[in-house]
Parts: C-alpha cells; sequence; structure tokens
C-alpha cells in the first residue's frame, strides 16, 4: 500500500500550539485523494463516485509544527454499495500514531446521485487496494 506523506505547517497549527482537529481531518482527505486517485479517476470517467457518509476519528497524540506524518489507507469492509476505508496517520521520525480514522464511503451515479451497486468487476480492483 503506497503511503501519503505530509509536513505540518504554520497553517495547520492552532493557538495551543498544535495541529487543529479540522486540518486531521483535511490532511486525511489530502491523502485519500493521492492514494486513490487512479481509481476515482476511472470511476468519473463512468458517472461513478465514492462520497464520504459517516466518519468517525480518535485523536491520539498531537501533530505539530514541522512534522513530517505519514499516511496509509486500506479497506475494511466491502459491501453491496459502500465500503469502509481506515486510514492511520503516524509521526514519521517516531512512529507514534498520531490519529487514525475510519470512513464509511457510497457508491454513488454522480448524475443521479442514487445509491450503486459495487458490482464484481469493481469488488476485483477494491480487493488489491
Amino acid at each position: 500500500m503506497p503511503i501519503f506523506e505530509k509536513l505540518i505547517c504554520g497553517q495547520h497549527i492552532d493557538v495551543f500550539g498544535h495541529m487543529n482537529h479540522a486540518k486531521y481531518v483535511e490532511i486525511f482527505e489530502e491523502a485519500r485523494w493521492h492514494l486513490c486517485a487512479d481509481l476515482l479517476n476511472e470511476l468519473k470517467k463512468i458517472d461513478l463516485a465514492f462520497v464520504v457518509v459517516n466518519l468517525n476519528i480518535d485523536y491520539k497524540c498531537p501533530a505539530n509544527c514541522q512534522d513530517w506524518v505519514t499516511i496509509d489507507a486500506r479497506l475494511t469492509k466491502i459491501n453491496n454499495s459502500s465500503l469502509v476505508m481506515q486510514q492511520t496517520m503516524l509521526n514519521k521520525q517516531s512512529q507514534i500514531v498520531l490519529s487514525t480514522i475510519s470512513l464509511t464511503l457510497a457508491l454513488i451515479n454522480i448524475k443521479t446521485l442514487h445509491p450503486q451497486k459495487i458490482n464484481d468487476s469493481l469488488k476485483n480492483i477494491l480487493n488489491k487496494f
């Protein structure tokens, strides 16, 4: 599984000197886009997209300015029209877990906004993720 890396900068930091809680969500999303870009582009060609319908985040340890973080992503469950993805953010130097996030993403038709079934072909692609 590829790993996404990010340098925590001043704009990510709050008045308490560590990364603001909302920035974790933004950086997890940025990582998902980078890690899943090829799949997302292929789905867009056939008017499909995965959208976040549920998000649960755990904050374990603060990230600070000038910390490098790494983020991975893995699928933990594939349902009929949704999947569950787990992401973990680590401090690159210490390997301490900073945060984890669990997302449920639903497959939709981007023109109708209706849920779509994850067919066997797509399941095979997702199982390689």
